[in-house]
């Protein structure tokens, strides 16, 4: 009971919960890690998306989304750092780590709509390319020109 930081208090990992001044930076420092891998990964989706490399960009996205899910988890594993205030000490680091974390949160963004404006003017431009089939399957004429009621279009199930 010699440490100044000991607590009865234990989650059931066994971790004590009382915040230590290094903690909260290790915290920040961890969310800062998988930050910059969702940044990377952005940054290649779109690259792929550019490129019109559709099965790398589907091959990323379960990646992205475990990134994001873990730090999801880490932010509510952890959400007590986030709402203690910090030692006098550790202020400056912990600032410039927050400082850091909101650039990055800002590039993931802007990357975001970058993909999300891309890949809208993909499927638009799909859409235009696909009109004239779409279009000619609604009106089906006879050889005597006249519309025919019926679709020329007739899909046969087999059995």
């Amino acid at each position: 009971m010699d440490n100044l930081f000991y607590s009865a208090d234990k989650n059931t990992k066994g971790r004590d919960r009382t915040m230590k001044p290094k903690d909260i930076g290790e915290v920040l420092l961890q969310e800062k890690r998988l930050v910059s891998e969702l940044v990377t990964l952005m940054e290649k989706e779109v690259e792929d998306i550019i490129g019109g490399n559709v099965d790398a960009l589907e091959e990323s996205l379960p990646i992205k989304q475990a990134i994001v899910d873990s730090i999801a988890k880490c932010r509510y594993e952890n959400a007590e750092y986030y709402t203690q205030p910090t030692e006098p000490d550790n202020v400056t680091g912990v600032r410039a780590l927050q400082q850091e974390l909101i650039a990055l949160w800002r590039k993931v963004s802007g990357l975001n709509r970058i993909s999300k404006t891309l890949v809208e003017r993909r499927l638009k431009e799909i859409g235009e390319q696909l009109k004239p089939f779409i279009s000619s399957s609604k009106d089906v004429y006879t050889r005597s020109g006249m519309v025919s009621t019926r679709s020329s279009c007739i899909i046969k199930g087999g059995t």
